[in-house]
């Protein structure tokens, strides 16, 4: 247990994680309420989805297959 603690990158990894939890934090805030939200429901989770696919993949890539999501 001391040792993950005293991890260098521990910080940094907590961040990330924080930061991830916040977008879907408020995606799920979003859609949780009884007005009929499925209308809605694609964009924002395209918009969730790049936004985390920003995180991961090269921007070139993204830009290169963006006709993929039409």
């Amino acid at each position: 247990m001391r040792e993950m603690l005293l991890e260098p990158f521990l910080k940094a990894k907590l961040c990330f994680f924080v930061s991830i939890a916040k977008d879907l934090e408020s995606f799920l805030t979003e859609y949780q309420t009884d007005k009929p939200m499925i209308p809605f429901l694609y964009e924002s989770l395209k918009n969730l989805l790049n936004r985390l696919l920003q995180r991961f993949v090269k921007p070139e890539i993204l830009v290169a297959n963006s006709a993929g999501s039409q």
